[in-house]
């Protein structure tokens, strides 16, 4: 007899709302892979998997379907009925997909480490191997890695390895990213199989971003790496694509564990097909293409100011974030749609310099910590081939 009861309905119970239809979202990965493992045409199987990935995207696939015509349930029945002929379907709904993806690419700025990822994702996706990326932090690996994925939904999934050391926070992560329904009392042996069946159809590949967190960071000497253990046996010995992205911290981490426990990495290393070791930083065209793309109607100047001041800061990348948002700030402040030059040094002089010495006062001094006066130049627009445009 079923315990989940109650003789009084009166008594709220939340639990009950949980299985409501309205909270499913998306076909379930590993479904699809099965549905995919009769369809012979690679182009049919890139379809549907784009399908599968618009369906874990709130709205979208009901936006596909006005825009093709087509009924949600057929989309549906493509991507999970075999008996569904995928022929007639294929033109109109690939036509929207496209349309989804053209989106997410517009405006989307190629720098050199961009490229070079691209270039590993390409080949990781043609050899069915195992790719290595590492580079430093905020150099726009993430952003990177992400674009990618969703410029080609039908070929890849992003996932961000969590910080815990336990497998079930791994396998969720990755079950999230797939679409793969993850129950309130979910275990690993669950999990497990059904992304497997996703994967190793070999339709996908799945791109792991923070990769230093698949190393164990508990101090037990004789445990495997289970996390980089799977990566091998389960995905790699079937040939299903991944994608590491990692820093330093990854090889930090994997000679302390070898030193640690003993553990040979020579089956590890030898399942790498590829290395790719990023630049430390961005050179100052990309560094402004960068800039443009935050601040489209942005003054050549500020632009340039921009650059200058993330190629000095530690923070890079996420410097021009920053000064942006503070600039958008003052400007919405004062009720103007976009920031102007005066606002841009306004949040490098009141916001960026501030913050950026405070926290390496409050790291103790560190020995990248930002040239104060340098910066305070070019807030003042002291670049000579820049200062004296617009």
């Amino acid at each position: 007899m079923s315990t989940r009861t109650t003789k009084d309905a009166s008594q709220l119970r939340q639990e009950k709302w949980c299985s409501s239809p309205a909270l499913e979202r998306g076909m379930k990965a590993n479904l699809v892979a099965r549905r995919c493992s009769v369809v012979k045409s690679s182009e049919y199987r890139c379809l549907i998997w784009s399908l599968q990935f618009l369906s874990q995207q709130p709205g979208q696939l009901e936006r596909i379907s006005q825009q093709s015509g087509i009924p949600e349930t057929t989309i549906a029945a493509l991507c999970l009925d075999p008996a569904v002929d995928p022929e007639p379907l294929y033109l109109p709904l690939e036509r929207c997909v496209n349309a989804y993806i053209q989106e997410r690419a517009d405006g989307v700025v190629t720098t050199e480490i961009g490229d070079m990822m691209l270039d590993g994702f390409e080949y990781c996706l043609y050899s069915r191997s195992m790719v290595l990326i590492s580079g430093p932090a905020r150099i726009g690996k993430t952003f990177t890695a992400k674009r990618f994925c969703e410029q080609h939904p039908g070929m890849a999934r992003y996932c961000e390895v969590p910080s815990p050391a336990d497998d079930l926070a791994f396998f969720c992560a990755i079950a999230r990213a797939l679409g793969i329904t993850i129950e309130s009392n979910a275990k690993t042996k669950n999990l497990r199989p059904r992304i497997e069946a996703a994967l190793q159809s070999g339709d996908l590949m799945l791109c792991l971003d923070a990769a230093e967190f698949c190393w164990p960071s508990h101090t037990y000497r004789l445990a495997r790496p289970a996390r980089i253990c799977w990566l091998m046996t389960a995905l790699s010995n079937h040939q299903v694509p991944v994608c590491l992205i990692a820093t330093q911290d990854f090889f930090n981490a994997q000679r302390a564990y070898e030193k640690k426990s003993g553990w040979q990495s020579a089956q590890w290393t030898g399942r790498i097909g590829r290395f790719i070791q990023l630049p430390d930083k961005l050179g100052i065209p990309d560094l402004e293409r960068v800039a443009r793309s935050w601040m489209p109607y942005g003054e050549r100047k500020a632009i340039e100011c921009l650059a200058d001041y993330a190629n000095l800061s530690t923070k890079h990348l996420a410097a021009i974030e920053h000064i942006v948002n503070h600039a958008r700030f003052f400007a919405r402040k004062r009720g103007v749609a976009f920031p102007t030059w005066e606002d841009v040094q306004k949040a490098i002089c009141e916001g960026a310099i501030p913050s950026d010495t405070g926290l390496a006062a409050a790291l103790k001094g560190s020995a990248e910590s930002d040239p104060i006066s340098v910066l305070a130049k070019l807030a003042r627009g002291s670049r000579a081939t820049g200062a004296a445009k617009n």
